[in-house]
């Protein structure tokens, strides 16, 4: 109700969560899109994660600190 159809299946159709599978196994497609590399990109998130974090409600799902941090860096 809360959340429309095309968000529910973000975790399978979503491109932050198939783009991001792809490209982790590749270090120079990843910098190339990101213009970060892997290793930047997991520090820059473990100092910011906690100010990204909320909780899920019985609503809906929370978008997750790394599709946030991704989502800035597009």
């Amino acid at each position: 109700m809360w959340v429309r159809e095309c968000f529910k299946n973000r975790k399978s159709k979503g491109e932050n969560w198939n783009l991001y599978r792809e490209l982790a196994d590749d270090e120079m497609k990843f910098y190339q899109y990101f213009r970060i590399s892997m290793h930047q990109l997991n520090y820059l998130l473990q100092k910011i994660e906690e100010d990204l974090k909320k909780k899920n409600t019985t609503f809906r799902e929370v978008i997750l600190p790394l599709e946030k941090l991704e989502t800035c860096l597009w």
